[in-house]
């Protein structure tokens, strides 16, 4: 399980990337310019973390124990890969934390306009009760 969801998310990161292609491309382009600290170390930690997923899902498929075999290819086990592919692993949690963490405040913008306002003018039409002079019946 773990090696079919590791591909399923490799794919998730390429949609990822490539649905940010423009902002990745324009900080690219005025990095050195005046571009804010933020969107520098955002920057930073997006070029670390992509190099860091690289190695995890290259790693993941050299020591591949199912998906590989089953594709007819066999590897001889080598131990540094899986030391590697541990150490990249491990490294990912932080930078992706860094990554949410740095891009909270456009993710609940995006989660308040996808969500939340599509969900409150669904709502906007339906009648309220006013609990506090509602009757109670006998």
């Amino acid at each position: 399980v773990h090696e079919w969801l590791s591909l399923a998310l490799a794919a998730a990161v390429v949609c990822h990337l490539l649905l940010n292609w423009n902002w990745i491309v324009a900080v690219t382009r005025r990095f050195l310019d005046s571009t804010p600290w933020r969107v520098r170390l955002s920057a930073v930690v997006n070029v670390l973390l992509f190099i860091d997923m690289t190695i995890l899902i290259f790693s993941g498929v050299l020591i591949s124990e199912v998906v590989l075999p089953l594709s007819g290819i066999n590897l001889p086990y080598e131990p540094a890969w899986r030391v590697l592919h541990t150490l990249s692993a491990n490294l990912s949690l932080w930078l992706m934390g860094v990554h949410l963490a740095l891009s909270w405040s456009w993710i609940v913008r995006a989660f308040r306009d996808i969500v939340v306002r599509p969900v409150a003018v669904l709502f906007k039409g339906t009648r309220r009760i006013n609990h506090s002079t509602e009757e109670v019946g006998a």
